[in-house]
């Protein structure tokens, strides 16, 4: 299951009076308002909407394509200047029959890992060094 989480606020300038104004992303409630099918399903638009009395109609939306892959998201303010977004995005919900993952794992411990591993690497391409290509013919 997927939806549509947002965070943070909008800096928004009024293209008229210059008054920057703040839109929190508690005040969006994003909803599915369409979908189109296409080649690999259906493409599902997410929209929020806000009637602000000073900047009028603001909305934020987010393209789903195909289902489960955020395509792209689009935020109109009319004539006004954007200052500073919020950012949205798709999130994934995991299936209550999906078992729980493991802890993420120990990336210190890789990163030890990892001088050993290329010294074997190097050591494997260096038999390949001394090689001549050997081009024939037909």
């Amino acid at each position: 299951m997927t939806y549509v989480a947002a965070s943070g606020t909008a800096r928004i300038q009024h293209a008229d009076t210059r008054e920057v104004f703040e839109i929190d992303a508690d005040e969006l409630d994003f909803e599915a308002i369409g979908a189109d099918e296409r080649s690999m399903g259906p493409e599902i638009h997410h929209q929020a909407e806000l009637e602000h009395p000073e900047l009028g109609t603001l909305t934020w939306g987010l393209w789903e394509y195909p289902v489960g892959i955020e395509n792209m998201t689009e935020t109109e303010i009319g004539r006004h200047t954007i200052l500073e977004d919020i950012e949205y995005g798709l999130r994934h919900e995991p299936d209550e029959d999906e078992p729980p993952k493991d802890d993420e794992p120990d990336l210190p411990a890789l990163r030890r890992q990892l001088p050993a591993q290329i010294d074997a690497l190097d050591q494997i391409l260096g038999q390949f060094a001394d090689l001549q290509p050997r081009i024939g013919h037909n």
